[in-house]
Protein backbone atom coordinates (compact mmCIF):
# COMPACT_ATOMS: atom_id res chain seq x y z
CA UNK A 1 0.00 0.00 0.00
CA UNK A 2 1.19 3.75 -0.97
CA UNK A 3 2.05 5.68 2.24
CA UNK A 4 0.33 9.09 1.21
CA UNK A 5 0.57 10.65 4.74
CA UNK A 6 2.44 11.33 8.62
CA UNK A 7 0.62 11.27 11.67
CA UNK A 8 0.22 15.01 10.61
CA UNK A 9 -2.13 13.63 7.57
CA UNK A 10 0.58 14.89 4.94
CA UNK A 11 4.31 13.42 3.93
CA UNK A 12 6.30 16.92 3.33
CA UNK A 13 8.78 15.16 1.67
CA UNK A 14 6.81 14.68 -1.77
CA UNK A 15 6.70 18.64 -1.64
CA UNK A 16 10.69 19.01 -0.82
CA UNK A 17 11.60 16.38 -3.28
CA UNK A 18 9.12 18.67 -6.36
CA UNK A 19 11.09 21.48 -5.32
CA UNK A 20 14.31 20.25 -5.62
CA UNK A 21 13.48 18.68 -9.16
CA UNK A 22 15.03 20.66 -11.88
CA UNK A 23 14.90 19.09 -14.84
CA UNK A 24 12.48 21.15 -16.47
CA UNK A 25 14.54 23.53 -15.83
CA UNK A 26 17.11 22.05 -17.69
CA UNK A 27 15.20 21.10 -20.04
CA UNK A 28 13.22 24.75 -21.67
CA UNK A 29 16.74 26.61 -21.04
CA UNK A 30 17.76 23.67 -23.49
CA UNK A 31 14.98 24.81 -25.62
CA UNK A 32 15.76 28.03 -25.80
CA UNK A 33 19.85 27.63 -26.63
CA UNK A 34 19.57 24.99 -29.33
CA UNK A 35 18.43 27.24 -31.74
CA UNK A 36 21.08 30.05 -30.79
CA UNK A 37 23.53 27.55 -30.71
CA UNK A 38 22.82 25.92 -34.43
CA UNK A 39 22.37 30.19 -35.19
CA UNK A 40 25.69 30.42 -34.06
CA UNK A 41 27.82 28.03 -35.65
CA UNK A 42 25.82 28.82 -39.00
CA UNK A 43 26.69 32.66 -39.46
CA UNK A 44 30.60 31.02 -38.05
CA UNK A 45 30.13 28.69 -41.79
CA UNK A 46 29.12 31.65 -43.65
CA UNK A 47 31.63 33.56 -42.43
CA UNK A 48 34.11 31.07 -42.75
CA UNK A 49 33.37 30.31 -46.12
CA UNK A 50 33.46 33.73 -46.40
CA UNK A 51 37.20 34.32 -45.64
CA UNK A 52 38.03 31.13 -48.04
CA UNK A 53 36.80 32.73 -51.06
CA UNK A 54 38.43 36.66 -50.01
CA UNK A 55 42.02 34.70 -49.33
CA UNK A 56 41.74 32.51 -52.26
CA UNK A 57 40.78 35.92 -54.65
CA UNK A 58 43.33 37.62 -52.82
CA UNK A 59 45.90 35.68 -53.58
CA UNK A 60 44.97 35.58 -57.33
CA UNK A 61 45.17 39.39 -57.09
CA UNK A 62 48.28 39.22 -55.80
CA UNK A 63 49.56 36.79 -58.69
CA UNK A 64 47.82 38.82 -61.04
CA UNK A 65 49.52 42.50 -59.81
CA UNK A 66 52.65 40.40 -59.79
CA UNK A 67 52.51 39.21 -63.33
CA UNK A 68 51.07 42.73 -64.96
CA UNK A 69 54.01 44.52 -62.79
CA UNK A 70 56.63 42.11 -64.32
CA UNK A 71 54.81 42.17 -68.06
CA UNK A 72 54.95 46.13 -68.02
CA UNK A 73 58.42 46.20 -66.05
CA UNK A 74 60.08 43.75 -69.26
CA UNK A 75 58.97 46.42 -71.91
CA UNK A 76 55.63 45.17 -72.22
CA UNK A 77 52.46 47.09 -73.09
CA UNK A 78 49.64 48.33 -70.80
CA UNK A 79 47.05 46.44 -72.58
CA UNK A 80 49.40 43.41 -72.87
CA UNK A 81 50.03 43.63 -69.32
CA UNK A 82 46.42 44.12 -68.55
CA UNK A 83 45.36 41.34 -70.55
CA UNK A 84 48.29 38.87 -68.56
CA UNK A 85 46.84 39.72 -65.45
CA UNK A 86 43.04 38.75 -66.68
CA UNK A 87 44.88 35.22 -67.61
CA UNK A 88 46.25 34.96 -64.36
CA UNK A 89 43.38 35.89 -62.44
CA UNK A 90 41.45 33.25 -64.26
CA UNK A 91 44.24 30.35 -63.60
CA UNK A 92 44.27 31.31 -59.76
CA UNK A 93 40.34 31.21 -59.43
CA UNK A 94 39.15 28.15 -61.14
CA UNK A 95 37.27 26.52 -58.30
CA UNK A 96 35.69 30.07 -57.87
CA UNK A 97 34.74 30.71 -61.93
CA UNK A 98 30.62 30.22 -61.44
CA UNK A 99 31.09 33.57 -59.31
CA UNK A 100 31.70 35.24 -62.20
CA UNK A 101 33.81 38.03 -60.60
CA UNK A 102 36.63 39.39 -62.54
CA UNK A 103 39.28 42.01 -61.22
CA UNK A 104 39.64 45.37 -62.21
CA UNK A 105 43.00 45.97 -63.44
CA UNK A 106 45.40 49.43 -63.65
CA UNK A 107 49.04 49.55 -64.88
CA UNK A 108 50.88 52.57 -65.73
CA UNK A 109 54.87 53.15 -66.10
CA UNK A 110 56.58 56.24 -64.71
CA UNK A 111 59.70 57.55 -63.95
CA UNK A 112 61.55 54.13 -63.98
CA UNK A 113 58.95 52.72 -62.27
CA UNK A 114 56.10 49.91 -63.67
CA UNK A 115 52.49 49.70 -61.42
CA UNK A 116 49.82 47.91 -61.49
CA UNK A 117 46.88 47.46 -58.99
CA UNK A 118 44.54 44.83 -59.03
CA UNK A 119 40.87 45.29 -56.80
CA UNK A 120 37.90 43.05 -56.83
CA UNK A 121 34.76 43.17 -55.26
CA UNK A 122 31.72 40.84 -55.04
CA UNK A 123 28.73 39.95 -52.44
CA UNK A 124 28.71 36.43 -51.36
CA UNK A 125 24.65 35.00 -50.46
CA UNK A 126 24.33 33.69 -47.67
CA UNK A 127 22.79 30.24 -46.57
CA UNK A 128 22.56 29.83 -42.69
CA UNK A 129 22.85 33.81 -41.85
CA UNK A 130 19.39 34.95 -43.55
CA UNK A 131 17.55 33.32 -40.29
CA UNK A 132 19.42 36.68 -38.58
CA UNK A 133 18.43 38.80 -41.59
CA UNK A 134 21.95 38.93 -43.58
CA UNK A 135 21.06 37.86 -47.46
CA UNK A 136 25.15 38.45 -48.35
CA UNK A 137 28.20 38.97 -47.44
CA UNK A 138 30.74 41.76 -49.33
CA UNK A 139 33.88 40.56 -50.40
CA UNK A 140 37.01 43.08 -50.95
CA UNK A 141 40.24 43.27 -51.51
CA UNK A 142 43.40 45.14 -53.27
CA UNK A 143 46.86 44.38 -54.14
CA UNK A 144 48.93 46.89 -55.36
CA UNK A 145 52.60 46.49 -56.80
CA UNK A 146 55.82 48.60 -57.94
CA UNK A 147 58.77 48.07 -59.76
CA UNK A 148 62.01 49.21 -61.19
CA UNK A 149 61.26 49.26 -65.08
CA UNK A 150 64.05 46.38 -66.18
CA UNK A 151 66.93 47.42 -68.84
CA UNK A 152 65.80 44.44 -70.91
CA UNK A 153 65.12 45.10 -74.74
CA UNK A 154 62.36 42.59 -75.55
CA UNK A 155 63.27 41.02 -78.73
CA UNK A 156 60.17 40.02 -80.98
CA UNK A 157 59.56 38.04 -84.57
CA UNK A 158 56.75 38.30 -86.61
CA UNK A 159 56.43 35.95 -89.76
CA UNK A 160 54.15 33.63 -91.93
CA UNK A 161 55.17 30.03 -92.92
CA UNK A 162 53.72 26.48 -93.26
CA UNK A 163 54.28 22.44 -93.11
CA UNK A 164 52.38 20.92 -96.08
CA UNK A 165 51.91 18.15 -98.16
CA UNK A 166 54.56 15.21 -98.43
CA UNK A 167 55.43 17.08 -96.46
CA UNK A 168 57.20 20.35 -97.69
CA UNK A 169 58.54 23.09 -95.05
CA UNK A 170 57.66 27.07 -96.18
CA UNK A 171 60.05 29.19 -93.28
CA UNK A 172 59.25 32.27 -91.48
CA UNK A 173 61.98 33.30 -93.33
CA UNK A 174 61.42 32.35 -96.35
CA UNK A 175 63.54 29.41 -96.96
CA UNK A 176 61.67 26.52 -98.59
CA UNK A 177 62.58 22.31 -97.73
CA UNK A 178 61.89 18.84 -97.82
CA UNK A 179 61.13 17.19 -94.84
CA UNK A 180 61.29 13.43 -94.23
CA UNK A 181 59.35 12.69 -91.33
CA UNK A 182 59.09 8.89 -91.30
CA UNK A 183 56.66 7.50 -88.91
CA UNK A 184 55.91 7.02 -86.46
CA UNK A 185 57.98 9.65 -84.82
CA UNK A 186 56.57 12.74 -83.46
CA UNK A 187 58.62 15.87 -84.98
CA UNK A 188 58.50 19.61 -83.12
CA UNK A 189 57.34 22.16 -85.55
CA UNK A 190 57.26 25.25 -82.88
CA UNK A 191 57.46 25.57 -79.02
CA UNK A 192 57.34 29.22 -77.15
CA UNK A 193 55.85 30.10 -73.89
CA UNK A 194 52.77 27.53 -73.34
CA UNK A 195 52.12 27.10 -76.79
CA UNK A 196 53.71 24.16 -78.81
CA UNK A 197 52.63 22.41 -82.39
CA UNK A 198 53.67 18.65 -83.20
CA UNK A 199 52.97 16.76 -86.20
CA UNK A 200 53.57 12.52 -87.04
CA UNK A 201 53.25 11.30 -90.36
CA UNK A 202 53.06 8.43 -91.97
CA UNK A 203 55.27 6.50 -94.91
CA UNK A 204 53.23 6.01 -98.42
CA UNK A 205 54.54 2.83 -100.56
CA UNK A 206 52.06 2.45 -102.66
CA UNK A 207 49.99 4.09 -105.31
CA UNK A 208 51.35 6.93 -107.56
CA UNK A 209 52.94 8.13 -104.94
CA UNK A 210 55.32 5.65 -103.39
CA UNK A 211 57.87 6.55 -100.67
CA UNK A 212 56.55 9.79 -100.02
CA UNK A 213 55.80 10.92 -96.10
CA UNK A 214 52.02 12.50 -95.50
CA UNK A 215 51.15 14.44 -92.18
CA UNK A 216 48.70 11.88 -90.74
CA UNK A 217 48.76 13.55 -87.06
CA UNK A 218 48.91 16.94 -85.69
CA UNK A 219 49.06 18.09 -82.03
CA UNK A 220 48.53 21.36 -80.33
CA UNK A 221 49.22 22.51 -76.58
CA UNK A 222 48.08 25.36 -74.99
CA UNK A 223 49.27 25.54 -71.40
CA UNK A 224 47.05 22.54 -70.02
CA UNK A 225 45.47 21.97 -73.24
CA UNK A 226 46.14 19.48 -75.87
CA UNK A 227 44.04 20.18 -79.39
CA UNK A 228 45.04 17.01 -81.98
CA UNK A 229 43.97 15.62 -85.47
CA UNK A 230 43.90 12.64 -86.68
CA UNK A 231 43.30 11.42 -90.09
CA UNK A 232 43.93 7.66 -91.34
CA UNK A 233 46.15 6.74 -94.54
CA UNK A 234 44.05 7.47 -97.63
CA UNK A 235 43.61 4.63 -100.35
CA UNK A 236 46.33 3.36 -102.64
CA UNK A 237 45.31 5.68 -105.31
CA UNK A 238 46.14 8.33 -102.62
CA UNK A 239 42.54 9.48 -102.57
CA UNK A 240 40.47 9.90 -99.44
CA UNK A 241 37.45 7.95 -98.80
CA UNK A 242 34.25 10.53 -99.19
CA UNK A 243 32.87 9.28 -95.99
CA UNK A 244 35.48 10.74 -94.41
CA UNK A 245 35.41 13.46 -91.47
CA UNK A 246 35.71 16.85 -92.37
CA UNK A 247 38.82 17.00 -90.61
CA UNK A 248 39.63 13.82 -89.33
CA UNK A 249 39.00 13.26 -85.70
CA UNK A 250 39.08 16.70 -83.72
CA UNK A 251 40.00 15.88 -80.23
CA UNK A 252 39.93 18.24 -77.60
CA UNK A 253 41.05 17.31 -74.14
CA UNK A 254 40.05 13.72 -74.88
CA UNK A 255 36.66 14.75 -76.13
CA UNK A 256 35.95 14.07 -79.58
CA UNK A 257 34.72 16.40 -81.65
CA UNK A 258 32.77 15.99 -85.15
CA UNK A 259 31.85 19.78 -85.89
CA UNK A 260 28.84 20.79 -88.53
CA UNK A 261 28.86 24.48 -88.57
CA UNK A 262 31.38 27.35 -87.88
CA UNK A 263 31.48 27.46 -84.24
CA UNK A 264 33.81 28.44 -81.25
CA UNK A 265 35.14 25.08 -79.57
CA UNK A 266 37.14 26.32 -76.69
CA UNK A 267 37.88 29.82 -75.38
CA UNK A 268 40.54 28.88 -72.92
CA UNK A 269 42.56 31.94 -70.95
CA UNK A 270 45.96 30.66 -73.29
CA UNK A 271 44.19 30.79 -76.44
CA UNK A 272 40.66 30.47 -78.57
CA UNK A 273 40.12 27.34 -80.78
CA UNK A 274 37.07 27.72 -83.40
CA UNK A 275 36.06 25.34 -85.78
CA UNK A 276 35.57 26.78 -89.92
CA UNK A 277 33.62 25.14 -92.10
CA UNK A 278 33.19 26.47 -95.71
CA UNK A 279 32.10 23.58 -97.38
CA UNK A 280 30.80 21.03 -95.51
CA UNK A 281 34.01 18.67 -95.93
CA UNK A 282 34.12 18.70 -99.77
CA UNK A 283 37.62 16.99 -100.20
CA UNK A 284 38.05 18.86 -103.81
CA UNK A 285 37.90 22.33 -101.86
CA UNK A 286 41.53 23.14 -100.34
CA UNK A 287 40.98 26.26 -98.51
CA UNK A 288 37.64 26.03 -96.99
CA UNK A 289 37.52 24.06 -93.87
CA UNK A 290 39.86 24.00 -91.01
CA UNK A 291 40.67 24.51 -87.21
CA UNK A 292 42.38 27.99 -86.35
CA UNK A 293 43.88 28.42 -82.75
CA UNK A 294 44.83 32.24 -81.86
CA UNK A 295 46.80 33.34 -79.49
CA UNK A 296 48.69 36.60 -78.15
CA UNK A 297 51.60 36.10 -79.70
CA UNK A 298 50.27 33.08 -83.06
CA UNK A 299 47.54 32.24 -84.95
CA UNK A 300 47.89 28.35 -86.06
CA UNK A 301 45.99 26.82 -88.82
CA UNK A 302 45.82 23.24 -89.11
CA UNK A 303 43.72 21.24 -91.84
CA UNK A 304 43.84 17.98 -93.71
CA UNK A 305 42.22 19.46 -97.34
CA UNK A 306 45.67 20.38 -99.21
CA UNK A 307 47.48 17.90 -101.18
CA UNK A 308 45.76 14.64 -99.76
CA UNK A 309 47.63 15.38 -96.50
CA UNK A 310 47.86 17.57 -93.45
CA UNK A 311 48.87 21.08 -93.53
CA UNK A 312 50.26 23.79 -90.96
CA UNK A 313 50.09 27.29 -91.20
CA UNK A 314 51.57 29.81 -88.60
CA UNK A 315 51.41 33.18 -88.52
CA UNK A 316 53.54 34.73 -85.53
CA UNK A 317 53.02 38.60 -84.13
CA UNK A 318 55.68 39.47 -81.36
CA UNK A 319 56.58 35.62 -81.17
CA UNK A 320 59.56 34.50 -78.94
CA UNK A 321 59.89 38.01 -76.67
CA UNK A 322 63.00 37.90 -74.91
CA UNK A 323 64.03 34.57 -76.52
CA UNK A 324 64.00 32.74 -79.82
CA UNK A 325 60.91 30.14 -80.09
CA UNK A 326 61.92 26.82 -80.72
CA UNK A 327 60.85 24.03 -83.00
CA UNK A 328 61.52 23.63 -87.21
CA UNK A 329 58.94 25.95 -87.89
CA UNK A 330 60.81 28.26 -85.07
CA UNK A 331 63.76 27.99 -85.61
CA UNK A 332 63.54 29.78 -88.93
CA UNK A 333 61.62 32.12 -87.98
CA UNK A 334 63.71 35.46 -89.14
CA UNK A 335 66.34 33.33 -89.96
CA UNK A 336 67.46 31.76 -86.96
CA UNK A 337 69.05 28.83 -86.15
CA UNK A 338 69.55 27.80 -89.58
CA UNK A 339 72.48 25.45 -89.40
CA UNK A 340 69.75 22.95 -89.09
CA UNK A 341 67.99 23.50 -92.36
CA UNK A 342 69.81 23.28 -95.46
CA UNK A 343 67.97 25.03 -97.87
CA UNK A 344 67.28 27.67 -100.77
CA UNK A 345 64.61 29.54 -102.38
CA UNK A 346 63.73 26.32 -103.91
CA UNK A 347 62.00 23.30 -101.63
CA UNK A 348 63.07 20.85 -103.64
CA UNK A 349 66.51 21.89 -103.15
CA UNK A 350 66.95 21.67 -99.42
CA UNK A 351 66.51 18.88 -96.72
CA UNK A 352 65.97 18.98 -92.88
CA UNK A 353 67.22 17.02 -90.69
CA UNK A 354 64.83 15.11 -89.11
CA UNK A 355 66.31 14.01 -86.05
CA UNK A 356 67.26 17.49 -84.55
CA UNK A 357 63.39 17.88 -83.90
CA UNK A 358 62.20 14.39 -83.19
CA UNK A 359 60.20 14.15 -79.67
CA UNK A 360 58.84 11.42 -78.06
CA UNK A 361 55.04 12.04 -78.24
CA UNK A 362 52.44 14.42 -79.27
CA UNK A 363 52.60 16.67 -75.75
CA UNK A 364 55.90 16.61 -75.18
CA UNK A 365 56.57 20.17 -74.52
CA UNK A 366 60.13 21.20 -75.66
CA UNK A 367 61.93 22.67 -73.58
CA UNK A 368 61.20 26.79 -74.95
CA UNK A 369 57.36 25.87 -73.69
CA UNK A 370 58.29 26.14 -70.41
CA UNK A 371 59.96 29.30 -70.71
CA UNK A 372 58.01 32.80 -69.50
CA UNK A 373 57.39 35.25 -72.30
CA UNK A 374 60.25 37.43 -71.01
CA UNK A 375 62.87 37.32 -67.95
CA UNK A 376 61.28 37.20 -64.45
CA UNK A 377 64.27 39.17 -62.78
CA UNK A 378 62.25 41.70 -61.99
CA UNK A 379 59.96 39.74 -60.08
CA UNK A 380 62.24 39.36 -57.25
CA UNK A 381 62.34 43.18 -56.54
CA UNK A 382 58.68 44.02 -56.65
CA UNK A 383 56.94 45.87 -53.45
CA UNK A 384 53.60 45.19 -52.71
CA UNK A 385 51.31 47.18 -51.02
CA UNK A 386 47.43 46.09 -49.72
Amino acid sequence: MARLGNGNGFDSSVTQTFADDDSGNIAMIGAFLIPVVLAALGIATDYGRASYVRQQMKLAADQSALAATVSIGNGGTETAAIEIANAQWAVNTVALASMGVRPSVSVGKSGGQATARVSFQTSLPTTFSRIMGVQSLEISGVTSTEAKVTSITPTKFSGNGSMWGDPHLVGADGNDARFACPSPSWFNMLSDGGVEVNISCFHNTVGPYPNTDIISDMSVVLGTHTISIHQGPPNPDMTWPRSRLWLGEVTIDGEVYDPSSTKVLANWPQGTVTAIIGDGGDPTNQTADNITISTPQYTIVLNYEYNNGGAVAISAANAGTCGAPGGLWGETLAGINDTKLIGGTNYDAGTIDPSAFAVPTAVSTAPEFKRSPCSLDIASKVKFSQ
